[in-house]
């Protein structure tokens, strides 16, 4: 589903002399497969996440997800291939407080060439799915941190992607309610989509039938 080759990213703004964030990274992840990007902060786990979900370009390397070419996409076209294919999960939530979880669900839907039946489907089969549906009228500003984080997965899901990416998403939780976003993962895995975790959190180690890729220094550590 993903194959990197020789992925590498060099930043240059701000800085006496270049700094390497990755370094020649070859990675491949299979369809329905979870796969733990591990590594303390600053060794080039969120760059790597960043670089597969087009938010970023690679300095060298390539990028493939599915079928496509992602490591060199024209910001339309990268715009289109994140609607159409991914998922995202933050650990800040990256809500709108003052719009409902509902609401907030159907955004990522705004664009999307379907109708308005069709979307109303998709966010009604998104709130399910991530166990929110009891809070969709509810003020995003109004939810626990395990809520928030719960609306968040039903964002992701609202596009019905083949791929989710997740960014540090238990950094604000806690264990209770970091092991219930690790179930929600694995019952997404279980229904095909392909998950990439960028953690430091040891939680998701426990998991079973995931691959943890230690990443040290912006290569991995193998």
């Amino acid at each position: 589903m993903i194959r990197l080759e020789h992925v590498c990213k060099t930043f240059h703004e701000g800085t006496p002399e270049a700094f390497e964030a990755l370094r020649d990274i070859s990675l491949h992840v299979a369809a329905s497969e979870m796969v733990i990007l591990k590594g303390i902060s600053g060794s080039g786990k969120s760059t790597l996440l960043s670089i597969i979900g087009a938010l970023s370009k690679p300095s060298s390397g390539s990028v493939i997800v599915g079928n496509q070419s992602v490591a060199k996409l024209s910001d339309l076209h990268a715009s289109h291939y994140r609607r159409d294919t991914l998922g995202f999960i933050f650990q800040s939530f990256n809500l709108f407080e003052e719009l409902s979880v509902e609401d907030n669900v159907a955004l990522p839907l705004i664009h999307a060439p379907i109708t308005h039946d069709e979307a109303a489907t998709r966010i009604n089969a998104a709130l399910e799915r991530a166990h929110i549906a009891h809070k969709r009228k509810v003020r995003a500003a109004l939810l626990s941190g395990g809520e928030k984080q719960r609306c968040a997965i039903a964002r992701a899901l609202a596009s019905d992607p083949k791929v989710l990416l997740c960014d540090e998403p238990t950094a604000n939780l806690d264990s209770q309610n970091a092991r219930a976003f690790c179930d929600n993962l694995l019952e997404l895995r279980a229904l095909g989509k392909t998950i990439i975790v960028a953690t430091h959190d040891p939680i998701f180690e426990t998991l079973e039938g995931v691959r943890v890729v230690p990443i040290v220094s912006g290569r991995i550590d193998s």
